[in-house]
């Protein structure tokens, strides 16, 4: 019976001081993404994701994408809105493809005229920085490094 009661409170220990909180962990891959002069879009981006914690009714509400240029500052954001639940088992992992990400916005915001000379002028050599944030009880964010060759 004195093992039934401390393992009861040890269990109640561990769940109040949040060591099964859920949460999704990921990591943005490839990273670096490398860039060329003629590519409109990101291709070939993956999530690789762990799981932590558990919970049998975990909400992703929405992935925030930022993008900042090589003095920090944002030169584009977007939220796509996810609102799926799942449940969270530790330890479980899957790898996600992304959707092709547009650049047409970014090379719009540098000019509207946007040629190679000016990606050769304004991008080539550089490197930006790529975040993404999924928020929902325990947001959890990432980034990878943007090479513009």
């Amino acid at each position: 019976m004195k093992r039934f009661a401390l393992l009861a409170l040890l269990l109640a220990a561990v769940l109040f001081t949040g060591c099964l909180s859920p949460k999704v962990n990921f990591k943005i891959e490839p990273n670096p993404i490398e860039v060329t002069v003629n590519q409109t879009a990101l291709t070939g981006i993956k999530l690789k994701v762990t799981l932590s914690g558990f919970s049998l009714a975990y909400t992703v509400e929405a992935a925030v994408v930022e993008l900042y240029d090589d003095e920090g500052e944002l030169v584009f954001t977007t939220t796509e809105e996810i609102g799926i639940t799942i449940p969270v088992v530790s330890g479980i992992g899957k790898t996600i493809d992304l959707p092709d990400v547009s650049l047409s916005e970014i090379y719009a915001e540098i000019d509207p005229a946007f040629t190679e000379a000016i990606y050769n002028e304004k991008l080539l050599g550089k490197t930006y920085k790529l975040k993404i944030t999924l928020t929902g009880k325990n947001p959890t964010e990432d980034t990878a490094d943007i090479i513009f060759k």
